[in-house]
């Protein structure tokens, strides 16, 4: 693991890289494309309508230190989508398969909330989630999601016994029939200059890990995460527990009375308003 943690850190540059489906024998992949092609065909096993020549696997790394709160080293929550299509056309398209392979056992869970987007970027319309999973790191751990949903990681649930190391993921997207926009295949040059090696340690997806089911309870602090392109107009209200044990993994069940909420960020400062005015009264 620690080779794979080695090659992932040489390759950090806040991109992502593509592998085609279809990629000829002759062209050598190195060891993190074939990683990521391995994921591709785990998810991808028995299902048979798909272009290999549109089809492949989005990858790239994640290193973050949990304890820091900067933006270089939050990961904001977001929906992952072709970013070109959005900048050049304002339509949202997603992978089918969005997937986290874990490398450590260190930092916050990642958060999967069934949150969807509408096809015309910046538009949203009012839904109702009732669920949500958090899946804390442990090295080797595998998880997939609908490449659709609105996820993330809430920094406020880091553990405190982290500081010192390093959060590093392997992330991969599924696209069947579509290729993102300007994502490209790594160049030979970049192999070689990252120092990237032919293998890497696989994968054992064998091995399914325990989801433990959860409901919500109005004792949990509530997280409020800002969204909706670069004005971030947007705010999803939820409720997540407390820290739990490296590898743990969530499926949260929410009241009705309590179901994430997403609002906008004026109408939430007038309901912090009136909270106030009505905590003043009570005083007086």
């Amino acid at each position: 693991m620690e080779r794979l943690i080695q090659q992932c850190r040489n390759c950090f540059v806040e991109e992502s890289f593509w592998v085609p489906a279809n990629a000829p024998k002759e062209r050598k992949l190195c060891g993190l494309e074939k990683l990521a092609m391995a994921i591709f065909k785990q998810h991808t096993n028995g299902c048979s309508d798909w272009d290999p020549n549109l089809s492949g696997a989005e990858w790239w790394v994640q290193l973050r230190q949990p304890h820091l709160t900067s933006a270089k080293h939050a990961i904001n929550f977001h929906w992952d989508k072709d970013e070109d299509l959005v900048d050049h056309c304002e339509i949202n398209v997603h992978p089918h398969i969005s997937t986290v392979t874990y490398l450590t056992s260190t930092g916050a869970p990642t958060a999967v909330v069934p949150f969807r987007t509408q096809p015309q970027y910046n538009k949203f319309k009012k839904q109702t989630v009732s669920d949500a999973i958090l899946s804390w790191p442990s090295a080797g751990k595998h998880i997939r999601f609908d490449g659709r949903f609105f996820h993330g990681v809430p920094s406020d649930l880091y553990r405190a016994n982290d500081d010192s190391e390093w959060r590093v993921t392997f992330l991969v997207n599924v696209w069947l029939n579509h290729k993102p926009l300007g994502v490209d295949e790594i160049l030979p040059e970049t192999i070689k200059q990252f120092g990237l090696l032919p293998d890497v340690v696989p994968i054992n997806f064998s091995t399914p890990s325990e989801i433990r089911e959860m409901k919500s309870t109005t004792d949990w602090k509530e997280s409020r995460i800002p969204f909706g392109g670069l004005s971030r107009d947007l705010v999803l209200t939820i409720r997540f527990p407390g820290i739990e044990a490296p590898g743990t993994s969530l499926h949260i069940t929410y009241d009705p009375e309590d179901t994430p909420k997403v609002l906008k960020r004026k109408l939430l400062l007038r309901r912090f308003v009136r909270f106030l005015q009505q905590k003043r009264l009570k005083t007086e």
